[in-house]
């Protein structure tokens, strides 16, 4: 909470505005080491829309930031707004590995960590913020901003909801995604007001004029850019669409809408026998489209208002949500609020008509039952961190009216206990109820057997903790999902506005009962998403017509100019009259929905007008990423189109390369049809049809494998088997057919805890499995699913799965003790090795270590390491003070300095004899905290260092590091040229230490490494500008590249670079560029096009001077 500084009151008035601030900043000071420094400002001409527009540039849409806005009662602006930008800290989760990026520091550090908001807690801990005047003690100010997914539940009952068993995660999204914010813009709508406020850090190394000096610059920063005379000019956008109108239906699906009647009706058969008592299904749907997200969320703030809206730009996505629902919210007061919202009608036209309507909801006997179901969920989630006798349903079964819809809600509170937070808070709330079901943690495990695809930060929380504690998180529904990578450029010509191809995630789910009717159920969800994209549809609408004719490139090309064009950037291949027929290209220009399916078309065109096998290879693999293969009705025209290509016959033989990627996409989506006509096309291969088996069998399309294996040529078994474990149905018909099973196949059972299709799989006679299959190795991934009963099945007779130390390790990393216990409780018991006693101390689980010991395992020096690594100094402690102390070595140490804490590092050199060290030690600390390095080296004697140092501070980006480093005489070598160009992993090649480097003189390699680690064409040009040789494999990455991130301007650019260094030069133009046909490069037939043609590409990419 933010503590209240009697000094603040008592500065003298007559103390000019500058003294006067610094004197109240002084005095807080002494008190406080959290003190904001702010400005008011008059907000009636700045909103918050704007204001966030002049803090983040409209193509910048990586950058962590975020605006928060609300409605209430359906029709009030909230009062607050908030809006923030370059925060000062990341805490990036993925599974348990953490990363934390510190951008004042310019550090980075990664670890692993059984609970990813534990980091936040840490860092948040010593916090005293003071209060700011003005503002309402409950308002956030400043603090942690970002999403928690729904998939965080997991870090909160890791035993009975593993990462393992949840489904494909096919986006990659963080599990978690918080950043800190120092600065940060508080829009006051009933006074008016801005307040621009800048936190100052006092950490006991920062004296108090500094940090004010430093707080103050950045609250100018902030206050001139909201208040520039060039700040930029929103689009004003045009509302032509009918609001009221039927909105468009998604474009696809993760699931078919049989699957998910399917799907229904197994949730009601886990009713029926009592398992749960509602489950909410959920489906994602898929939007593409060309209108900008922050444009998409300007349109949902008029199609639908809601008390949390947000726009959140996170790393790999932005999200944009307009959530009516409470996930969480923690009051200065510690009252902890829940209000689960269950139960919907539509909005009437009048009065009377809302009125009728309330009364019809209020007696749904459906609609009240979920409802008094999720009410006492969130009773039990608020009692689990109330103090006993203070959790209260303040209001039951009351009616919140919304701009289209009204809701049943309910509100329940309690006071939090003492010695917990709004993190606690948090973690009891996760998942809500209205996303999961009764009983949660059963309803999920159901969830995620049914579900096809990760939900990521759907059904999460979305929201900030405050620096004093405080807590609002909204529930992640009605949330678009919109990942940041792989989009291109539409137009890229002059007078064309850049537009990029957005997809859009829509994910909405239905509340399951024992009397849900399942096409009902479907119809929800596609309403539901559909009335969300209404956003979508008005965004583009309003923000981003077509193209107009006058945009067009009218200019003839031969078949070099076109193959050059669709190289470089395949969309613009629909701007060229004549191309494509005429009600093609009509329909692509005015429908976004079309135009992915003739981006297609048009780029297969253009690749039959070509006889080179490297266009054609490099035009159809963007076209497997731009195409919308949910539906390929335009087969029939591409058909009429390769027929018109004069050289069809001799394309054909070709098309085995370029062709796999699409027959594996379609293979992916369960797509018969148009793999049929694929297939037709191409020559039959081996490999490539074992492939396309195990893909189908591991999405779970019986169908598509019944195609694979029919006909003159079925394709071979390949890994099906492998791949068909989590779809019984297809292993099933696999193994009857004759597929062979293998140990990995029935691995991959155990691990996941399928004791049913083991037994059929035993038991059925076409199913012949080698009994060298069941061994040692299933019974071990039957260890790590944590399932007892399958466990017992294996061991005992007729099974008799041997087993060995290795089940007993596997126990002890699931940190799994029951299952550990039962396995040395048999006769004989089963083994253990020192590999069990590094499995605790890895997972920082005491009591199993001693355990274990007391079962005479044996342990080794790296039990200390992971003691070391996990930062337990309780652990090592016990460790060293055993009659025969567990063993140490250097690792120990070099798993402590590279941690961002000196406490455990320092316990363990103060031991007498201290732990060893050497120069790991260094390279640790170097990639997780100078402070670490600082403290190494300042020790009597230092810990030793080598270039291996430098090199690490190289790959992780900090300059000021390295330049210590050579202050002190580290040695640096050409090491640390290649860990800045080609190993740092987050934020693409280091170019100022590169050139740092080189302007120090330090020896570069003769030559970079192996290709696979190249992938910036701006590094590759810098390396070329340096006289550095590059490699004849590099032609891959630099098509790879081109295709990626060049534009006319980049690729010119390469062009000329290349011919005029006189180290590779020619090595360049004519091995790098030249993947099958020696002498031709993209250089040559760039100087072979027709001169209007080279002259009209060089005013667009306005290069003119350069290349004429």
């Amino acid at each position: 909470m933010y503590l209240k500084s009697p000094a603040l009151e008592s500065v003298p008035r007559e103390s000019s505005q500058e003294d006067a601030e610094w004197q109240a900043f002084q005095l807080a000071a002494g008190s406080f080491n959290l003190v904001p420094v702010y400005k008011r400002l008059f907000s009636d001409q700045l909103t918050a829309v704007l204001a966030y527009r002049c803090l983040v540039k409209e193509d910048d849409r990586a950058a962590p930031s975020f605006l928060f806005e609300s409605v209430v009662n359906g029709n009030q602006t909230g009062r607050f707004s908030f809006v923030g930008a370059q925060p000062a800290l990341e805490v990036v989760a993925k599974g348990q590995t953490v990363t934390v990026l510190d951008h004042v520091h310019g550090k980075r550090s990664v670890q692993q960590q059984a609970d990813p908001m534990q980091v936040a807690i840490q860092l948040s801990e010593a916090w005293k913020p003071a209060a700011l005047d003005g503002l309402p003690a409950d308002v956030f100010a400043g603090g942690w901003v970002g999403y928690t997914s729904y998939d965080t539940v997991r870090y909160v009952y890791p035993g009975k909801l593993p990462f393992r068993n949840a489904p494909e995660d096919d986006r990659g999204l963080p599990d978690i995604h918080l950043a800190l914010y120092n600065d940060v813009v508080v829009f006051d709508q009933a006074t008016k007001l801005a307040y621009v406020i800048s936190w100052a850090h006092l950490d006991g190394q920062t004296g108090p004029r500094e940090a004010f000096q430093a707080a103050k610059q950045r609250r100018s920063r902030l206050c001139k850019r909201l208040s520039a005379a060039n700040a930029p000019r929103l689009p004003n956008g045009q509302v032509s669409l009918a609001l009221d109108m039927q909105p468009k239906t998604p474009d696809a699906a993760n699931v078919t809408r049989q699957e998910f009647l399917d799907n229904v009706a197994l949730v009601k058969e886990h009713i029926q026998a009592g398992d749960i008592f509602q489950l909410v299904l959920s489906q994602r749907f898929e939007r593409r489209t060309f209108a900008d997200p922050f444009e998409i969320y300007r349109a949902l703030r008029v199609v639908n208002p809601s008390p949390y809206m947000v726009y959140l730009q996170a790393r790999g996505s932005i999200l944009v949500a307009s959530s009516p629902e409470i996930l969480c919210r923690l009051g200065e007061d510690r009252t902890v609020t829940n209000r689960p919202l269950a139960g919907t009608r539509r909005r009437g036209k009048t009065p009377e008509d809302d009125e009728a309507l309330e009364k019809e909801l209020l007696a749904d006997a459906k609609e009240c039952s979920e409802h008094v179901m999720l009410v006492d969920l969130g009773r039990n989630d608020v009692g689990k961190v109330s103090e006993f006798g203070s959790v209260d349903v303040e209001a039951l079964m009351q009616i919140e009216r919304y701009s289209h819809v009204m809701h049943i809600s309910s509100t329940v509170t309690g006071r939090l206990k003492a010695g917990l937070d709004a993190w606690d808070a948090l973690r009891a709330a996760l998942p809500a109820g209205t996303v999961s079901g009764a009983p949660k943690v059963k309803a999920m495990e159901i969830i995620d057997k049914l579900e096809t695809t990760r939900r990521g930060p759907y059904g999460g929380g979305i929201g900030h903790v405050g620096f004093n504690g405080s807590m609002d998180i909204a529930l992640a529904l009605r949330t678009m999902v919109i990942p940041t990578a792989g989009t291109d450029s539409l137009y890229s010509y002059d007078g064309a506005a850049p537009r990029r191809d957005w997809t859009v995630h829509l994910q909405a789910g239905a509340g399951l009962v024992a009397d849900s009717t399942p096409e009902l159920e479907y119809e929800e969800c596609v309403n539901k998403a559909a009335a969300l994209g209404r956003a979508v549809d008005l965004a583009e609408s309003a923000f981003s017509p077509g193209p107009s004719s006058s945009q067009m490139l009218d200019l003839p090309l031969d078949s070099q100019g076109l193959a050059f064009l669709a190289a470089s950037n395949p969309h613009d291949l629909l701007l060229i009259p004549g191309l494509l027929p005429a009600s093609i290209t009509a329909a692509a220009l005015g429908d976004q929905q079309a135009a992915s399916y003739l981006r297609f078309a048009a780029q297969q065109f253009a690749a039959f007008q070509s006889p080179r096998s490297d266009d054609i290879e490099d035009i159809c693999a963007a076209a497997t990423r731009e195409a919308d293969h949910d539906d390929f009705s335009p087969y029939h025209e591409m058909q009429s189109l390769l027929q018109k290509g004069q050289e069809r016959q001799s394309i054909l033989s070709k098309r085995k390369e370029y062709s796999a990627e699409l027959l594996c996409e379609t293979t992916r989506r369960g797509m018969l049809a148009e793999l049929k006509w694929l297939r037709g096309l191409c020559q039959h291969n081996a490999d490539a049809e074992s492939q396309l088996m195990g893909i189908a069998a591991g999405n779970g399309h019986l169908d598509v494998l019944q195609h694979l294996r029919s006909g003159p040529n079925p394709a071979p078994w390949g890994n099906s088997c492998n791949r068909a474990v989590e779809h019984t149905d297809c292993l099933k018909w696999l193994l009857e057919s004759g597929c062979p099973c293998q140990d990995r196949t029935l691995r991959g059972l155990a691990g996941r805890g399928h004791l049913d299709t083991l037994q059929w799989i035993r038991a059925h006679p076409r199913a012949v499995v080698p009994s060298s299959s069941w061994n040692t190795t299933v019974i071990a991934a039957a260890v790590e699913s944590s399932s007892l009963p399958l466990l017992q099945w294996l061991h005992e007779p007729p099974v008799s799965c041997p087993w060995d130390s290795s089940c007993t390790t596997a126990a002890a990393w699931n940190s799994d003790l029951p299952t550990l216990q039962w396995l040395r409780a048999q006769d004989p018991p089963c083994p253990l090795t020192s590999h069990a006693a590094r499995a605790a101390a890895a997972c920082g689980n005491l009591p199993m270590l001693q355990w274990l010991r007391a079962q005479g395992c044996p342990w080794d020096a790296m039990c200390c390491y992971g003691a070391a690594d996990n930062g337990s100094i309780a652990m090592l402690h016990w460790a060293r003070a055993q009659h025969v102390p567990c063993p140490w070595n250097e690792m120990s140490t070099q798993a402590a300095a590279g941690k961002p804490s000196l406490e455990c590092l320092q316990w363990l050199r103060a031991q007498d004899p201290p732990c060893p060290w050497n120069t790991g030690a260094c390279v640790a600390a170097a990639s997780a905290d100078f402070g670490v390095l600082k403290w190494l080296r300042a020790q009597d004697p230092p810990c030793p260092w080598d270039a291996a140092t430098a090199e690490q501070a190289a790959m992780y980006g900090n300059l000021p590091m390295l330049q210590w480093l050579h202050e002190q005489g580290c040695a640096i070598d050409g090491r640390a040229y290649l860990a800045a160009a080609f190993l740092w992993q987050e934020q693409g090649p280091h170019k100022p230490i590169l050139q740092w480097l080189h302007g120090l003189g330090v020896p570069a390699p003769a030559e970079p490494p192996a290709a696979a680690h190249i992938d910036d064409v701006p590094v590759l040009l810098w390396w070329a500008d340096n006289g550095f040789l590059l490699l004849p494999e590099h032609h891959k990455i630099v098509n790879r590249a081109r295709r990626r991130y060049c534009t006319f301007h980049g690729l010119l650019r390469w062009f000329r670079r290349a011919v005029s260094n006189p180290t590779c030069g020619a090595h360049l133009a004519f091995d790098s560029f030249a993947p099958s046909n020696a002498g031709q490069d993209l250089l040559v037939r760039l100087c072979q096009l027709p001169p209007e043609l080279i002259t009209r590409i060089a005013v667009a990419a306005d290069m003119q001077q350069d290349i004429i």
